[in-house]
């Protein structure tokens, strides 16, 4: 019994480092300026000065490797920055969209959900 739990800690422990490497490989390996996907047409638009201030606030203008370490270290205390997309800390987005899950999975089961129900995530202003 103890070797089967210790194999599965040890899979378990793998497919997590696998997925925080995937994770953090796949943006930086996509093609074009990251800064485009991050500020879309607005990138076109900033100074030279702009653009390293951007960086900086990413912590893109720090090489891969350290970059990677501030990743995890970030990870591990739960700090995953601020969503591109909605603009509000991830783990709000994430609490929030969870949140609503939980609340059609209780509303299903007592037959009360159809399929209007929005899980798109938070509102932006």
């Amino acid at each position: 019994m103890v070797g089967y739990l210790g194999r599965k800690v040890v899979q378990y422990v793998l497919v997590l480092v696998v997925a925080v490497c995937v994770n953090f490989a796949l943006p930086r390996l996509a093609p074009g300026d990251p800064l485009d996907y991050l500020l879309g047409d607005a990138s076109f638009q900033l100074t030279a000065e702009q653009r390293q201030q951007v960086l900086a606030q990413f912590g893109l203008d720090k090489p891969t490797a350290e970059q990677f370490r501030d990743y995890v270290v970030d990870l591990a205390h739960f700090r995953m920055g601020t969503s591109v997309r909605f603009g509000q800390p991830v783990g709000d987005v994430v609490a929030a969209v969870a949140g609503g899950a939980a609340l059609v999975a209780s509303r299903r089961r007592k037959g009360g959900a159809g399929k209007s129900d929005d899980l798109s995530g938070p509102e932006v202003d």
